[in-house]
């Protein structure tokens, strides 16, 4: 009977072999353990966009945004403004319009202080008073922010009755206290505004000051023009805008800020027509520019 002899296929085993040797050192090299996804960017909050997020000056409106943990804001600048009315016509200047605003180790509080201001008119020197606050970010989302602020003044500045053209503090003390939102309307544009009440004081004929209070509404628009330049335009209103009882202030006014890194520089101008109470119903016009710097530190 005739032998069966298997002769082994040479070329069929070689690459069986080199095939396993393969798969085996690509299995020591894989990593172990699930295969993971990359997490999408976080989106960027309304508040992040650095120093032009932040800087209040030199509108009416107060900025939603609040000074980040571990940094100090300093917001100044000059105004120069003219008054008009059927009595008395004249102009002064005041300066330095100085605000520091001070991060705290809570991410949605800073604590705000306020320098004397100075006014200048007719060769005379008066000065305002020194004040301090607080500003509180609600909530904010890529979108939209909403918060609160108040500040206010003690009785350190020179009484109006001594002051050129009644300008200074009446050496009573104010209050403000403020609502404050805005919202992002696309890459370019965006809109604030501030619902705000002030506590304030008059001088009286004793030498004494008569309490009033005022309603300030206010409502920003923004156009980004690249490069860290932004323009905006702004209305708003005051009661009792001249003193007590002293009918609405209206005010218009538009200007240019300019971020360079920590830097932004401001440049505005202001107009205003109010309308006396009285007999005469008298309009006092003032007209006003100024410019401002402020630094993130």
């Amino acid at each position: 009977m005739a032998r069966l002899t298997l002769r082994p296929k040479t070329p069929l085993i070689a690459a069986l072999v080199i095939g396993i040797t393969t798969t085996a050192a690509a299995a020591q090299q894989a990593p172990s353990g699930p295969l993971t996804v990359a997490p999408s960017p976080s989106p960027v909050l309304l508040c992040a966009g650095g120093i032009g997020a932040l800087v209040t000056r030199p509108t009416e409106t107060t900025t939603t945004c609040v000074v980040p943990p571990d940094r100090v804001l300093i917001e100044t600048g000059m105004n120069v403004q003219s008054v008009r009315n059927a009595e008395a016509s004249y102009a002064y200047t005041s300066a330095p319009n100085a605000e520091i605003r001070i991060g705290t180790p809570l991410s949605n509080l800073e604590i705000d202080l306020f320098s004397p201001v100075l006014f200048r008119s007719s060769g005379e020197t008066s000065t305002g008073d020194a004040g301090a606050g607080a500003k509180l970010l609600f909530r904010e989302t890529t979108a939209w922010a909403w918060g609160a602020s108040v500040n206010g003044t003690f009785p350190t500045g020179t009484n109006p009755a001594l002051a050129p053209h009644g300008l200074g503090s009446v050496n009573a003390g104010t209050t403000s206290v403020n609502l404050n939102a805005e919202a992002s309307l696309g890459s370019i544009f965006s809109v604030a505004a501030t619902i705000g009440q002030q506590f304030d004081a008059a001088p009286i004929g004793s030498g004494g000051a008569q309490r009033y209070d005022s309603l300030v509404p206010s409502l920003e628009f923004a156009a980004s023009l690249g490069r860290g330049a932004t323009a905006f335009a702004e209305g708003w209103t005051q009661t009792n805008g001249e003193g007590p009882a002293t009918g609405t202030h209206r005010w218009l006014d538009c200007g240019l800020q300019k971020s360079v890194r920590s830097i932004q520089f401001d440049l505005e101008y202001g107009i205003s027509n109010a309308i006396a109470p009285g007999p005469t119903a008298q309009r006092i016009a003032r007209r006003y520019a100024g410019f401002g710097i402020s630094r993130l530190f």
